[in-house]
């Protein structure tokens, strides 16, 4: 199905080959086209020469709704109070939310203090019913959170934490 969401349904010649123009027919199939050539850029400077990039984007879910990969060096989070090598991971949105997070750490002992820091935040998630999954653990030098929310549990958080923002934003 990779094949057919990338190369489309009608073909100038068959067999199809890697050469074959790209007709993406689904989102999907634009995604892994442009992703396709943005890693076959040169190898010198390339996403594609990077084992770490590859490393880090084969431990994403390319098939959600969104997402991401952030060098944490970027300069917009120069001034950022938590440092980190890289942030990535994806959100899936197509009924209620389901969030597979990674930040990328020097160390693993940098990521379990992250996880001893974050996780019993994360876990009320889960204790107070607003989540079916809030899960924060160490992965070598990553720092992994894991939610699922349905949709109810999402309007129930918006409504508790609503009027909150609200107050901070001078009730707007």
């Amino acid at each position: 199905t990779s094949t057919v969401c990338v190369y489309g349904i009608q073909y100038d010649w068959l067999p199809a080959t890697e050469d074959h123009p790209l007709r993406p027919i689904t989102q999907y199939g634009r995604d892994k086209a442009a992703m396709d050539a943005w890693l076959a850029m040169s190898n010198d400077k390339s996403l594609k020469g990077s084992a770490t990039f590859s490393e880090m984007y084969g431990k994403i879910k390319n098939t959600d709704a969104v997402w991401f990969a952030v060098n944490g060096a970027a300069p917009m989070l120069k001034d950022s109070p938590v440092k980190f090598k890289a942030a990535f991971g994806s959100l899936d949105v197509t009924t209620g939310l389901t969030a597979d997070v990674r930040v990328r750490t020097n160390s693993a002992d940098e990521a379990k203090q992250m996880v001893d820091q974050m996780g019993s935040q994360v876990s009320q998630l889960k204790g107070m019913g607003m989540a079916d999954k809030a899960d924060v653990t160490a992965d070598g030098p990553d720092m992994r959170m894991e939610v699922a929310m349905s949709e109810q549990q999402i309007k129930n958080l918006m409504q508790m934490v609503g009027p909150m923002m609200g107050g901070m934003m001078g009730g707007q």
